[in-house]
């Protein structure tokens, strides 16, 4: 979108005012094309402009889309990484509520079609990130490395408490 460009009054002085709206999310950073994206991208700060650094500027080129990170396979796990009880509890929940999707899927289709496996890229069949964290009897051990061989962006700590409430005091 083009800068809204107008002559306003102030204090009884004719200035010039320009209105520089923000770029959307997928068009950033903005540059000047000259310099190359790392040494031509700059940030605003109060009355001066401030080049942004290597990493900021990688932060806006992946924040240009959704992050899919959940949608990752990883690579340690298998199946059998799978609690069987979930998943059974998980698919049969899904055929029940949409029968006319799930009802004749066998369970790794139905978890194909849920985005909690897929294929790698010698065609097993392997759990995503969503997948192992929703439905994976310990998902805390195994190292969680992309198809890319990137190590993870952040790490997650999976925790388990009781719903039972604890009647007994122990005197406080």
């Amino acid at each position: 979108m083009p800068a809204a460009i107008e002559i306003v009054e102030v204090e009884g002085k004719q200035v010039v005012a320009a209105r520089i709206f923000e770029l959307p999310a997928d068009q950033k950073p903005a540059y000047v094309k000259t310099k190359g994206m790392n040494r031509g991208s700059f940030v605003r700060v109060h009355d001066s402009d401030r080049q942004l650094t290597t990493y900021e500027v990688s932060i806006l080129l992946a924040n240009r889309t959704q992050p899919r990170y959940d949608a990752e396979l990883v690579l340690e796990a298998t199946l059998d990484d799978l609690d069987g009880a979930l998943v059974d509890a998980f698919v049969a929940r899904l055929r029940a509520n949409k029968p006319s999707t799930f009802r004749d899927a066998t369970a790794d289709e139905t978890l194909l079609l849920v985005g909690a496996a897929d294929r790698d890229d010698g065609g097993v069949l392997r759990p995503t990130l969503a997948g192992l964290l929703a439905l994976g009897r310990y998902p805390q051990r195994l190292g969680m490395t992309p198809r890319d061989g990137r190590s993870p962006r952040s790490t997650a700590t999976i925790t388990s408490r009781s719903t039972r409430r604890c009647t007994r005091s122990r005197g406080r």
